[in-house]
């Protein structure tokens, strides 16, 4: 799609009843997360989207970094999307140590892959994710 950077897996917002599309894991500025190119495999790939009922915010996650000053790491993250202003959409990791951010383990658990399990809800595997 139209937009789409170097993320492999991305999440867009449809609007019914026309053909736009919003591109969701950016930051407030509108720019992509960045691929921290860890050891460890992880990416800057959006997955795990949840919407609110009336699709105005959507939680993903991401191990990419750039979305929030307080995300440096390449660990995988919870990040919530508000469009409900359209003039003004912010993107808010939500994902975060009683300090304010990110965690350093990761706030989602991992399978024997590097991406989080998808049939399951997310859970921290560290203790002190206050999200």
């Amino acid at each position: 799609m139209e937009g789409a950077g170097t993320v492999y897996y991305d999440i867009y917002r449809a609007e019914v009843g026309t053909t736009n599309y919003v591109l969701v894991n950016v930051n407030a500025d509108g720019d992509e997360p960045t691929d921290p190119s860890c050891d460890d495999g992880h990416t800057a790939d959006a997955i795990s989207p949840a919407l609110s009922g009336d699709g105005s915010r959507i939680a993903f996650q991401t191990a990419g970094v750039g979305l929030s000053d307080a995300d440096d790491n390449c660990t995988w993250d919870v990040y919530l999307r508000d469009l409900s202003d359209p003039k003004k959409p912010t993107t808010t990791l939500v994902s975060v140590n009683p300090d304010g951010y990110s965690c350093t383990s990761g706030a989602v658990e991992t399978g024997s892959g590097s991406s989080p399990r998808r049939s399951q809800a997310s859970r921290s595997s560290s203790g002190s994710v206050a999200a």
